[in-house]
């Protein structure tokens, strides 16, 4: 049995493979979008402050997120 087979066999390992990917992919997705909107806007190239805050935020907000996602039980 392959490890892909094995995967969508088991259900509960299927969701948390599937939890993990999703948040990958929206945290990449959000470091790009946030560099993005960084580089174009030019209060945010002049100014570090308002960047440095808005970095701080975004990292207390993820924390939160991160700690929002704790382990469940699959029965």
């Amino acid at each position: 049995m392959k490890a892909g087979e094995f995967v969508t066999k088991n259900v509960g390992l299927n969701k948390f493979v599937t939890r993990i990917y999703n948040t990958t992919g929206l945290s990449i997705l959000g470091a790009l979008g946030g560099a993005y909107a960084g580089m174009s806007i030019p209060m945010l190239i002049m100014n570090p402050l308002p960047t440095a805050l808005i970095g701080g935020l975004l990292t207390i907000g993820s924390f939160i997120g991160v700690q929002a996602m704790r382990p469940t039980p699959v029965n």
